[in-house]
């Protein structure tokens, strides 16, 4: 297989010129928010201890995100392990393996040719498939309807046209003034208000819709790399098993990004006598978060109106009130 050309590499993630370039993305704006928001929550979800000299937490989750064909590889020019990618060469096993791989740095530094089971690979998802392009694919939809609302907004500030007389023209001038204040206006001029009642604007969609879509792709983008993030329906409109279906299944793609995780830990661990732990930063927030949202609640119940977090515990007889129901949220995990 040739190497790729400059049109196939993947882009550099350091460069957000390249990204938006290579992501055919117009640049800061929208889209820039956007991508500054979701990338960040994403590479924030795990963090790592005791990695290879030089690489950090961080580096290695935007380059799961970012980047394909990940690959830790340990040699006596690299004794304590890089993280790089691979390029397949030569033929492949029955299995649609290469037999050898090329390995280079992220700055395109080839490294060495070796046999494909000497490195252990790193995926973020069992199909290996980048976050950023289905982030990418939610914030397209977002901005669309981001875009089309604003043109409504932009839609109802049209001046509207009225005639009249020049005490008509006084009198309408003297009411717009007042929509900044939105103070009372009284017209004693039948034909102005009849002439202001015919333009009632009418949007092609109402604003509130808008926002509504928006936000459903909002919570589909988190949810696509294992964030909860409720409908935009109220809960009371939602049917139970709908709901627990729904967090069934972010559970789903949560515990695969999880699994992928755990498996190139153990593997390096295994093979190069690493000692590579992983946090569930994510898992850590929410176990805390449901805890202080538990116990808040016991203590507003109670009317004490404000509670110690050091006081949650399972023993103290207040909390233990939601104690059966916090546990069955942590279990899911």
């Amino acid at each position: 297989m040739s190497k790729p050309t400059n049109n196939q590499e993947i882009f550099n993630f350091y460069n957000p010129d390249v990204l938006f370039d290579m992501l055919k993305i117009k640049g800061f704006g929208v889209d820039f928010r956007y991508i500054s928001d979701y990338v960040n929550t994403k590479i924030s979800m795990f963090k790592y201890k005791n990695l290879p000299k030089g690489l950090t937490s961080r580096i290695l989750e935007t380059a799961l995100c970012m980047k394909p064909y990940l690959c830790f590889y340990k040699n006596s020019i690299y004794p304590e392990g890089i993280l790089c990618q691979w390029r397949p060469i030569g033929d492949y096993d029955e299995y649609w393996m290469p037999e050898k791989v090329e390995l280079v740095t992220f700055t395109n530094k080839v490294i060495a040719t070796v046999k494909f089971e000497e490195i252990v690979q790193v995926r973020d998802n069992s199909m290996n498939i980048l976050p950023i392009i289905t982030i990418c694919q939610y914030i397209d939809k977002i901005s669309y309807v981001e875009t089309t609302l604003m043109k409504n907004v932009k839609q109802a500030r049209i001046p509207a046209i009225f005639t009249g007389s020049k005490e008509q023209v006084a009198t309408f001038n003297k009411m717009i003034q007042k929509a900044e204040t939105n103070d009372a206006f009284a017209i004693g001029d039948k034909q102005i208000t009849e002439a202001m009642a015919q333009y009632n604007f009418q949007f092609p969609i109402q604003p509130e819709s808008e926002i509504e879509i928006m936000k459903n792709y909002m919570n589909w983008c988190v949810q696509s790399f294992g964030i909860y993030a409720g409908s935009s329906q109220k809960r009371e409109r939602m049917l139970t098993g709908e709901v627990q279906s729904q967090n069934d299944f972010v559970d789903m793609i949560y515990q695969d990004k999880l699994d992928n995780r755990k498996e190139f830990i153990e593997l390096c661990n295994e093979k190069f006598g690493w000692h590579i732990e992983l946090v569930e930063s994510y898992k850590e927030y929410t176990e805390e978060h449901i805890k202080l949202s538990q116990a808040y609640a016991v203590a507003t119940i109670q009317n004490q109106g404000k509670f110690n977090p050091e006081e949650r515990g399972d023993n103290n007889e207040w909390y233990g009130i939601f104690y059966n129901d916090l546990t069955r949220c942590i279990n899911r995990w």
